[in-house]
């Protein structure tokens, strides 16, 4: 293999490392964002059940009614706005809105056969995932003020003594966003790398092909007698240098 394909092999195979790395890098970085805001949303809703189990407490001791607790629930519900306007809800296993922020007006409604534009069932989700437990859910909702519907996650959590699933959801639109930041940078650095070890590849190849080519030339003079030629680069401490005092003997 001649030493120009080396070369280009390894410029080649320093591009497709970057590259590689890039889509790794890229791809955890998206990964550990979203996992952070799954945490936060999880740690919001933590703090609501505990409203909520805290209301229960004083019902069971007498302390008040159910009505009374709900709208204790309800006001808590209404203040506990966090990302510049998200928020908290309730929707019972029956999939009906219990506590509803954005529009209290709402309450009430029933969501057994509320789509999302992806077509999923979001209220059954909603209701299966605290019925279950807690967990995260997935779906499409549009932004206020607009008719496009947008990935959201919603981390969602039962409490069983009043049938209830009490989730808090957010848009991950601003993490594509983010990343799409980051991609951008990656690829400046990356493009900078790239361009300066190719260059770096081509000047250890010119440093070394050209002496060689002259050593070719040298060898060919002497094979056909001519012992005057010049040989060049018998001063240098490499193998090339080498090479040529070799060469320099059959003088």
């Amino acid at each position: 293999v001649r030493l120009i394909t080396k070369q280009l092999l390894v410029i080649v195979s320093l591009i497709a490392t970057v590259l590689v790395l890039g889509l790794v890098t890229v791809q955890e970085v998206r990964s550990l964002m979203r996992a952070e805001r799954e945490a936060a949303l999880k740690n919001i809703v933590e703090m609501a059940h505990g409203v909520v189990a805290a209301e229960h407490a004083r019902v069971q001791r007498g302390e008040i009614d159910r009505d009374d607790a709900l709208e204790a629930v309800r006001r808590a519900f209404y203040a506990m706005r966090f990302d510049n306007g998200n928020y908290v809800f309730i929707t019972n296993f029956d999939n009906i809105d219990i506590v509803y922020p954005p529009d209290p007006s709402g309450e009430g409604y029933d969501g057994t056969d509320f789509k999302d534009s992806d077509g999923n069932f979001l209220y059954r989700d909603i209701s299966s995932t605290g019925r279950n437990g807690e967990g995260l859910i997935s779906y499409r909702w549009p932004k206020a003020g607009t008719d496009i519907p947008l990935e959201k996650i919603a981390y969602i959590k039962g409490f069983r003594p009043w049938q209830w699933s009490i989730g808090a959801g957010a848009y991950v639109d601003d993490l594509d966003a983010a990343v799409a930041d980051f991609t951008l940078d990656y690829g400046m650095i990356a493009l900078i790398l790239v361009l300066a070890g190719s260059g770096v590849a081509l000047l250890v190849s010119r440093s070394v092909t050209r002496p060689m080519e002259d050593l070719r030339h040298c060898m060919a003079g002497l094979s056909g007698g001519d012992l005057d030629v010049s040989i060049h680069g018998t001063g240098r401490g490499d193998e090339v240098g080498d090479m040529a005092r070799a060469v320099e003997v059959f003088r």
